[in-house]
């Protein structure tokens, strides 16, 4: 039991869920007996992390995905994770559908957005860290949300993001794609205008 909970730990970066661990047909008490002897750490409900796992630059993302699998990385926390922002986020700016329950979550802080079911479903993507997939908005759909939400968080943050998206030194720019997902979350008539000017302001 041992070697193939260290195969399972192996493939998936030092991260598994109590859900992984019944499917792979490892007993359960293998679990409790790792944490006993400080070879394992429960990081969350359902979570463990191997004491031999490496530190990681999106750990508070994987911990959020794992425990809330319905959540999407959206807004600061995703321009972050493009790089194209120098934006630290606080905490984890995650999407849920609308009418949901309230996440709860002891580490690491959320920032909650009930989103309808357009704003929740368009733009859905996936990445993957240390062997698990994690939900996240295209980048486009990010820019657009954060247009949305620049009440909230304010132009410069947006403004950032377009304009290191639009230079694309580490992303394909998909200018159709960004003026679609603008359109299907009403906001292209905000939209082109600026992009005419940053667009001018790259050329110049």
């Amino acid at each position: 039991m041992d070697t193939l909970f260290r195969q399972l730990l192996k493939r998936h970066g030092g991260f598994v869920t109590r859900r992984q661990v019944d499917e792979s047909g490892i007993e359960p008490h293998v679990l409790t007996r790792w944490v006993r002897e400080g070879r394992l750490e429960r990081i969350q409900h359902g979570v463990y992390r191997s004491m031999k796992a490496l530190p990681s630059e999106h750990e508070d993302l994987l911990e959020v995905a794992l425990r809330i699998p319905y959540a999407v990385i959206c807004l600061r926390s995703a321009l972050a994770f493009y790089g194209l922002t120098t934006y630290i986020p606080k905490a984890v700016d995650i999407a849920v559908p609308q009418k949901s329950k309230p996440p709860k979550l002891a580490y690491p802080p959320l920032q909650v957005h009930y989103f309808g079911k357009t704003a929740y479903g368009y733009g859905l993507a996936e990445v993957e860290l240390h062997g698990h997939k994690i939900k996240i908005y295209s980048l486009e759909k990010t820019l657009v949300d954060l247009l949305r939400f620049s009440h909230v968080y304010g132009d410069d943050l947006f403004a950032e993001g377009l304009k290191n998206y639009l230079e694309g030194r580490k992303h394909k720019v998909d200018l159709h794609g960004l003026l679609e997902a603008a359109q299907a979350l009403r906001v292209d008539k905000k939209l082109r205008p600026l992009l005419r000017v940053l667009a001018y302001d790259l050329s110049t």
